[in-house]
């Protein structure tokens, strides 16, 4: 997959796919290609760089390169998502993650998102992760904001803009009715005149393009 949007704030930057320099985003597969390439014209060039590394969940095509990423910092997961893979093992490959160290986050009741519950990554309000349930218990959405603005980014709550468009939630949802809850709550938040861009992982529409924030 080619899908490689970069939010950058004034003072870090957000990688939005397989590799970052401060904080990655985990939502795609890892490409069989040297980590590198691909944002070397942002100057990164080292992946010991990595601090975070979000794992919107822990399927197959989103974890399958994790382990060129075990020496990150901070390699964060949903508990509700690690419950996933003993409750529902046939849904995951845990080998994929075989001597990879995670550092499992609790949502918190915030009353943010379709079920009110999410986490403050960094304590200050300008990354929040919030439980989408439906497609797993634990999937999450990241959500950037700057002031009044914000990037969202729901992962597969919905595999492209036409699903929140079109209202049509992801086919291998683990739970039917939360996914099209979850899928509601994007369509609004998507809608919303302060959403800068909502990005799916898996939409093919997506080309390589940067997002530029500022910082209040």
């Amino acid at each position: 997959m080619n899908n490689k949007p970069v939010l950058q704030f004034s003072t870090k930057q957000i990688c939005v796919t397989a590799v970052m320099v401060t904080f990655i985003f985990l939502m795609t597969m890892i490409p069989r290609i040297p980590i590198p390439l691909g944002y070397a014209h942002l100057g990164y060039a080292a992946i010991f760089w990595c601090v975070y590394v979000i794992l919107t969940h822990l399927h197959t095509d989103h974890a399958s390169g994790l382990r060129m990423l075990k020496d990150a910092k901070h390699i964060m997961v949903s508990e509700e998502e690690i419950r996933d893979t003993k409750e529902y093992p046939i849904r995951y490959v845990k080998s994929m993650w075989k001597g990879v160290s995670f550092e499992p986050f609790a949502f918190s009741d915030t009353g943010v998102g379709p079920v009110g519950k999410s986490y403050d990554l960094f304590d200050d309000g300008s990354v929040e992760l919030i439980q989408i349930p439906g497609h797993t218990s634990g999937l999450t959405a990241v959500k950037i904001n700057t002031g009044d603005k914000y990037v969202l980014l729901f992962s597969d709550g919905g595999y492209a803009s036409k699903s929140w468009k079109e209202m049509v939630p992801p086919g291998t949802a683990l739970d039917e009715k939360q996914a099209l809850n979850s899928l509601k709550w994007i369509r609004d938040m998507s809608l919303n005149e302060n959403c800068v861009e909502s990005l799916a992982n898996h939409d093919a529409d997506i080309v390589p393009h940067t997002i530029e924030l500022e910082q209040v």
